[in-house]
Parts: structure tokens; C-alpha cells; sequence
């Protein structure tokens, strides 16, 4: 298990319309890191909840992500808990930070 899987699978979603949507469906920061491991694993992806949590944790924040701008774009779903941008309770995927 790995980082780099999460960050994999993060890069996979930006494809993934279905798996977007179920990541933004997340209300809570706990259930965003629950729905990742529940659907990574789905789609064959080996990592742990230690590893989602430092992703999460690395790419929160300006200047901070680890995807491009243009992956990080086509996930974003608004703004959330954790990034300068958050202004809202839903969680969804962020263009400053994959994970708000």
C-alpha cells in the first residue's frame, strides 16, 4: 500500500463521472475518507486509511495540490471543509485542495 495509490486512484476520478459524484455525496470529512476506501478498493487500489488521511491532509491548502490544475478542475465540485475556499458543510473535490 501506498500514497501513490491514492493519488492514483484521485488522477482515475478525474475520468470517472459516477465515482466524482459519490466522493461529493460525502458530508463529513470521515465519510469522504470512507467513501475513498470503499471505492478505491472497489476498484482494485490498495491503500490505507493512514494513507487517504496524509493525502488529504498534504494536498489541503493553497498551493499545495499534488494533481495538475487541470485534473484538480475537472473534480472540483465546489468547496469545502479544510481549504481556504471553504465555505460550505458538503464535502466535494476541490481544484486548490482534491479534497474539499
Amino acid at each position: 500500500m501506498s500514497k501513490e495509490n491514492v493519488v492514483e486512484f484521485y488522477k482515475a476520478v478525474v475520468a470517472d463521472e459516477a465515482t466524482q459524484q459519490q466522493l461529493r455525496n460525502a458530508d463529513t470529512t470521515e465519510a469522504f475518507i470512507n467513501t475513498t476506501l470503499e471505492l478505491g478498493q472497489q476498484k482494485g487500489y490498495s491503500f490505507s486509511r493512514q494513507e487517504v488521511e496524509e493525502v488529504v491532509r498534504e494536498n489541503t491548502g493553497p498551493g499545495s495540490p499534488r494533481l495538475s490544475a487541470a485534473e484538480l478542475e475537472a473534480v472540483s465540485g465546489g468547496t469545502g471543509v479544510g481549504c481556504s475556499n471553504w465555505s460550505s458543510s458538503k464535502i466535494s473535490l476541490c481544484s486548490t485542495c482534491l479534497m474539499c
